[in-house]
């Protein structure tokens, strides 16, 4: 079984392919938990081997994405190298596939799985990876802090508008909206936490009496509080005191512990009524709420209408502005879908993870997840990776009902 754990190993490290330069060709540590990785998941799930390479700071170094930053963040737009590679190299490939591997054909042309615009899109994705802070008992790599624990994301450097999905629609389509969730959920069965330590950056914290149920939950039943680093809720339990009237809850503090509430992924809608969308000949559209909202647009999911011809000639109700038609916004809901309503068209209301003026690296990671979760589930990927196994195990060459077969 070992020798079978190995080899497969052996084979994703040749899909996931790392490769030294001059600062860290004399370590070895680095690369050989990299590589730990596939022997881990040698058995298990490829989504999980896509997330820990993804999280990884020896890919974030090779493929240039660690210290990505949104470009409200520093005016410059995002690396594109990572979010070309997961898909042309890890799951999906250049071209639509069917089953046995062939390509699928259009009017006798192979269709593109992926365009550049979607390169751009999820580029947006991987921002805010970083470092984790440098500790002891790993190897040392000039000029680095640590290159082996999985990366750390900071919010402020994540960009925190929508991102199209490769074949319509938008990253965190079908999450359940954060302004439904109930204000109690920090106390219903199946709640999660995680400990954070005796110190915290959130500004925004619930100080739990000790006569609080959840106080005693998380501090263990006894006088002096036996922290876990992760707990969940065996069953709902009644609020106590300013517990009952706090609102949104993320940070708790526990005696001398503090907790982070580990809330469920949830989106907001991205157009609000208060603001009017920008409506670009191409198809594009964004907020004219300010100067950041305005210069990051994106692709919009038109359900019915069409975009401005041109800014001259702009839809009733619509002002021209620079390069679109502003136009006030009317929120609804069509078919289970919720939509604007603007310059006569209805547009797809698109959910967002982050809130841009209050970001959260925990959203900003659910964001992550999602899209690591729609490369997974394209059709392509299985056929992809398997032809590619199929390669390192037996043929270079393989059939296509061989390849359908695995």
């Amino acid at each position: 079984a070992d020798q079978l754990r190995q080899r497969v190993a052996w084979a994703l490290a040749q899909i996931f392919v790392v490769a030294p330069d001059d600062a860290t060709m004399s370590h070895t540590e680095m690369y050989v938990n990299y590589y730990d990785i596939f022997v881990r998941h040698a058995f298990g799930n490829f989504r999980d081997v896509l997330r820990e390479v993804t999280y990884s700071p020896v890919m974030g170094d090779y493929l240039t994405y660690k210290r990505n930053r949104a470009f409200d963040s520093d005016g410059v737009y995002p690396d594109e190298n990572y979010a070309r590679e997961i898909q042309q190299l890890f799951t999906i490939g250049l071209w639509k596939l069917n089953t046995d591997g062939t390509r699928v054909l259009e009017d006798g042309a192979p269709v593109p799985t992926y365009s550049n615009r979607d390169i751009m899109n999820f580029a947006r994705v991987f921002t805010g990876f970083d470092e984790q802070a440098e500790r002891a008992n790993i190897e040392h790599v000039e000029g680095k802090s640590n290159m082996i624990d999985p990366m750390q994301m900071k919010a402020e450097w994540h960009d925190a508008y929508p991102k199209p999905k490769l074949d319509g629609g938008y990253l965190g389509d079908g999450y359940p909206l954060c302004s439904e969730q109930s204000v109690q959920s920090f106390l219903e069965q199946g709640a999660k936490y995680r400990f954070l330590g005796h110190s915290t950056t959130d500004p925004n914290v619930l100080v739990l009496s000790a006569e609080s149920p959840l106080y005693q939950t998380l501090c263990g039943g006894a006088q002096v509080c036996s922290h876990q680093l992760r707990h969940e809720l065996t069953e709902t339990l009644a609020c106590f005191g300013t517990e009952c009237s706090s609102g949104a809850v993320t940070t708790l503090l526990v005696a001398d512990g503090f907790y982070e509430f580990l809330r469920p992924a949830c989106v907001s809608l991205f157009f609000t009524a208060d603001f009017e969308v920008l409506l670009y000949p191409d198809g594009e559209v964004g907020s004219n709420e300010d100067s950041q909202t305005r210069q990051n647009k994106f692709l919009g999911n038109f359900v019915s209408g069409e975009p401005p011809a041109d800014t001259s000639s702009c839809p009733s109700g619509c002002t021209a502005a620079v390069g679109a038609c502003a136009c006030p916004v009317q929120l609804d809901q069509q078919d289970g879908m919720h939509v604007i309503r603007a310059g006569g068209a209805t547009l797809q209301n698109p959910p967002v993870f982050v809130d841009r003026k209050a970001a959260r690296a925990r959203d900003c990671l659910w964001e992550v997840e999602a899209l690591l979760d729609h490369l997974f589930e394209h059709p392509n990927t299985p056929v992809f990776v398997a032809y590619r196994m199929i390669q390192r195990f037996v043929t270079s060459n393989p059939s296509g009902a061989y390849v359908q077969a695995v």
